[in-house]
């Protein structure tokens, strides 16, 4: 069973999206969060040497940001695999081999009356049966 039990988390990156699957509800942005969880099978080099490379999650987030400024998308299902897709390729650049990415993507704010916490989707690269630390 693969083991990962290092966690680099990135929470709550708010986006403002045209996002809805009825066209008036896309016709004002609408704010989605993302949570991404970065798992490693061994320590980053980033995490012993002060001095060494590191993935730069600022550049991850405006990357996000970037995408969806100018799109519209009807479902958050496909909005997250859009941003998965995305991320994933950027994290490809840094030893890819070793990292794996799980991204959470939730709807704030819906039309459905009395649904406090928004709706999400939530998809993962992790092999199925990973050993990986809990999330806060």
């Amino acid at each position: 069973m693969a083991h990962y039990p290092y966690l680099f988390t990135i929470n709550r990156q708010e986006l403002s999206v045209h996002l809805g699957y009825y066209v008036a509800e896309r016709g004002k942005k609408q704010r989605v969060a993302v949570d991404i969880r970065l798992y490693f099978s061994k320590a980053p080099v980033c995490a012993v040497t002060d001095t060494a490379p590191f993935i730069d999650y600022g550049i991850l987030c405006q990357a996000m940001k970037d995408f969806v400024e100018q799109k519209e998308f009807a479902l958050i299902e496909h909005l997250a695999s859009e941003l998965f897709v995305l991320l994933r390729g950027i994290l490809n650049t840094h030893c890819a081999d070793e990292i794996r990415l799980w991204l959470r993507l939730t709807k704030l704010t819906t039309p459905i009356s009395g649904l406090a916490d928004g709706a999400s989707y939530i998809l993962t690269d992790l092999p199925a049966g990973a050993s990986i630390p809990p999330a806060q």
